[in-house]
């Protein structure tokens, strides 16, 4: 099995411990996350100028309504007419920044991150987008996406930038994670989601 350094670094050796890994999660349990909206987002790795792993985030247009400005993962509510959670990631992902679905290969999941506040079941599907940014050349939706950021894995992975601090909501205490990369503050449901990721490449 590659190291902790070189999964950081080696987009294939990620890859291929990523397929081991992301074994299908548990379901949860909470009664609130069953009964909550089913939605996906997608986790886009893809290579770097230099042959690393890069995540792809979006930062949210501060004209909609709920979560404006938050930095995201492109993912929305699922459609009647997605065959499935995975299908519900592309068409967001196409929609938002116009990723072409043929671009991605599945990877697998992650576990389902409940939202409180608006009421989603998040289950983040993990792709792996063929090309660099510069060959994916994502098209941003301005309704939905004022900016795309494309951050190298092994910077987010740097402790440094990474705390979490513990919230209350409805007398239940749980963990908040944040991320501050550069000028770009990630938390809520989108860093918990990079937390899990980054917790299956082994220290």
């Amino acid at each position: 099995m590659a190291d902790h350094a070189a999964l950081l670094h080696d987009l294939n050796a990620l890859v291929a411990h990523l397929r081991v890994a992301l074994s299908a999660p548990p379901p949860p349990t909470d009664p609130a996350a069953l009964a909550a909206r089913p939605s996906a987002v997608l986790l886009p790795l893809h290579a770097g100028a230099d042959g690393t792993p890069h995540v792809i985030f979006t930062e949210r247009s501060r004209a909609l309504r709920r979560h404006s400005g938050e930095i995201s993962f492109p993912g929305g509510r699922q459609d009647a007419g997605d065959g499935s959670l995975w299908a519900t990631a592309l068409r967001e992902a196409q929609e938002e920044i116009g990723l072409a679905p043929a671009r991605v290969t599945p990877l697998g999941e992650l576990p389902a991150v409940f939202t409180v506040v608006s009421n989603y079941l998040i289950v983040p599907q993990v792709g792996l987008v063929a090309g660099t940014l510069a060959e994916i050349a994502p098209a941003i939706n301005p309704a939905e996406v004022a900016l795309v950021i494309d951050a190298p894995l092994a910077a987010l992975a740097d402790p440094a930038i990474h705390h979490t601090e513990e919230w209350t909501r409805g007398g239940r205490s749980h963990l908040v994670y944040f991320y501050q990369y550069g000028p770009h503050r990630i938390w809520g449901a989108t860093a918990r989601i990079l937390a899990d990721l980054l917790q299956r490449i082994p220290h």
